[in-house]
């Protein structure tokens, strides 16, 4: 069986496993182990980003505005968030409801 397997190969190799629980922090971190990133490095840069999928529900047109559509997007929260997209060029709005799509959340909300 799997299990089998996985019990018969850490039988064999008894040593291996007691150097990777005596490894120091540092080398666990390196080995992709740890969870801290150092800081100013691109990793966390990325990690500070908040992108979320979520399916567009309505879509329209901006009024006063000819390349521009605003967006319901289900994110996941209680209500749905109001996003501004440049995408009349390339989609109607009946090709848009119901897509899934990538929405940066940590944004401040703006006028328009």
């Amino acid at each position: 069986t799997r299990g089998g397997a996985r019990a018969s190969t850490a039988a064999a190799a008894p040593g291996k496993a007691k150097a990777a629980a005596s490894a120091p922090p540092k080398a666990k971190a390196a080995a992709g182990g740890g969870d801290a990133l150092a800081e100013g490095s691109p990793e966390a840069a990325l990690a500070k980003l908040d992108i979320r999928c979520g399916r567009i529900k309505e879509c329209g047109k901006v009024p006063d505005a000819d390349s521009l559509y605003l967006l319901k997007v289900d994110v996941g929260e209680e209500q749905p968030r109001q996003v501004v997209s440049s995408l009349v060029k390339h989609y109607k709005e009946e090709q848009l409801v119901d897509r899934q799509g990538m929405v940066y959340c940590k944004i401040k909300p703006g006028k328009m």
